[in-house]
């Protein structure tokens, strides 16, 4: 069994929920004319950039309400994810892309599609209570992260900042959902 289209029927059937926020798999394409036989092409959106390059080479160009607009997108996906049992399990900010603009993000899911465990890779995206907490938590660090690029000293930030800190709680039993964390960061957002 080629693992890489196991990996393609996962992007297409994660497209086929019309998940807002879901990076969407645009085509399939098998490449017959590849030095490598059935080489398997994901065409996703293009001229994306990722929310971890944003932070490290301009920090000075995204400002904190614009990036709480992008966490409040992606906790909305999480949010989304979560309803239909599933659950990222490896959250970047790096998977957090982002148009030119500002206005519009994407949650991108590469998965871990790293072993040739069969079992593992069926079993990777199934949401079980750790597996969304660590989402929960994952998100959490990248709040944090987005809190140390930006420099603005507000109420708002340090709001904020808690709200992150208590999602990388180590106890799994007083985390947050991801439909909790979106309300609180929309009472955020409303506040600035």
């Amino acid at each position: 069994m080629h693992l890489t289209y196991l990996e393609g029927h996962y992007h297409w059937r994660l497209t086929k929920l019309m998940i807002p926020g879901i990076l969407p798999l645009l085509y399939l394409y098998e490449n017959h004319y590849s030095t490598y036989p059935n080489e398997l092409w994901m065409i996703f959106p293009k001229d994306l950039r990722n929310l971890n390059d944003i932070l490290e080479q301009y920090p000075s160009s995204i400002d904190f309400k614009q990036a709480l607009k992008i966490l409040i997108h992606t906790a909305e996906t999480l949010n989304a994810y979560h309803h239909y049992d599933l659950a990222h399990g490896n959250l970047k900010s790096s998977y957090i892309l982002i148009d030119d603009n500002k206005d519009t993000s994407f949650l991108a899911d590469w998965g871990p599609i790293l072993s040739n465990d069969i079992s593992i890779i069926e079993d990777c995206h199934r949401a079980t209570e750790q597996r969304v907490n660590k989402d929960i938590q994952d998100f959490g660090h990248i709040g944090l992260q987005i809190t140390e690029a930006i420099k603005e000293k507000t109420n708002s930030i340090r709001d904020f900042k808690q709200l992150m800190k208590k999602c990388t709680d180590i106890s799994y039993h007083s985390r947050m959902s991801a439909h909790d964390l979106c309300s609180a960061l929309n009472s955020i957002y409303n506040s600035i």
